[in-house]
């Protein structure tokens, strides 16, 4: 099953627990406390799936960075050293930017 198919019915069973955990409370089911706490796990899995696309489409988009960079090694005096610098510093950005946090800590790639 595709992620974005994951995320929608994810989705949906947000929507769903927002109107029947109201009427499950009143009626005594669950408690309010337990229904906010499934809510919001729900929310965070959502959240997951989210990063996740995006790690996807960061690992298509530097396999990309990195053929190209490759191809123009020789032709543009570009080291494997360069190379690997600037892919480490891509990837340190877009992790910045896929959890939502400044950059805490570099990434360290092998030698």
């Amino acid at each position: 099953m595709q992620l974005k198919e994951q995320k929608k019915i994810v989705s949906r069973e947000i929507g769903m627990r927002k109107i029947a955990y109201p009427k499950w409370v009143e009626s005594a089911k669950i408690t309010q406390e337990d229904a906010d706490y499934q809510t919001h796990g729900m929310q965070e899995v959502l959240k997951s799936l989210d990063r996740l696309e995006a790690l996807e489409e960061l690992a298509l988009e530097l396999n990309t960075i990195f053929w190209e960079k490759v191809h123009i090694e020789g032709k543009e005096g570009y080291s494997p050293e360069d190379i690997r610098q600037d892919l480490k510093d891509q990837i340190d950005r877009k992790i910045s930017e896929i959890s939502g946090r400044g950059k805490q800590e570099s990434l360290n790639l092998p030698e």
